[in-house]
């Protein structure tokens, strides 16, 4: 493959983590999709420019997926985007590897069908520890970085849902320590 290609591939890549690293920051399930949305055209350049078919039909499935979570998921969603994930295989089969992409993605379906914020980011470690995996023996060093980028992110929002529940208990004694001095 022609190296500008690669390098242009790769430079869309880290354009795709800078929208990666804020999506499971969102405090919203639309928002959170929103952001999916932006960030799966990039990712489906990204994999089509670099060569990786299947993570590329991922992308672009993920992003009409997206569309119409957010719209209205349907429960019907659940096994045709499964079903729309793995059917490229057949002409994209490269290797072992080339499983993950659909696997993430299909648990990707699932979380992101999920209305509760604290689910999602559940099926989002998963996915990104899949993704992970796919982008170190894919050759994606963006992809890579991302993913790491994104782990990161779901802990430091977890830390922030943690400290913020904290705050508030802390709150509470301290108001009612308040009360009895009174």
């Amino acid at each position: 493959m022609n190296l500008t290609i690669r390098i242009i591939g790769q430079i869309v890549g880290f354009i795709a983590i800078g929208i990666s690293s804020v999506i499971y920051l969102q405090k919203s399930r639309s928002k959170i999709l929103t952001a999916k949305l932006i960030t799966d055209v990039t990712w489906a350049a990204h994999h089509f420019l670099l060569g990786n078919a299947i993570a590329g039909i991922s992308a672009c499935i993920a992003i009409f997926r997206e569309i119409l979570f957010i719209k209205k998921p349907k429960p019907v969603y659940l096994v045709i985007f499964p079903i729309l994930l793995f059917l490229p295989l057949v002409l994209t089969y490269k290797n072992i590897t080339s499983l993950i992409p659909p696997i993430a993605s299909t648990l990707a379906t699932f979380g992101f069908y999920c209305k509760n914020v604290r689910l999602i980011k559940v099926f989002a470690v998963l996915v990104s520890v899949l993704m992970l995996t796919y982008a170190i023996f894919n050759n994606s060093l963006a992809a890579a970085v991302n993913e790491l980028i994104v782990l990161s992110s779901l802990a430091i929002s977890e830390i922030k849902v943690h400290i913020e529940k904290n705050s508030r208990y802390i709150t509470v004694l301290v108001d009612d320590a308040e009360t009895e001095e009174k």
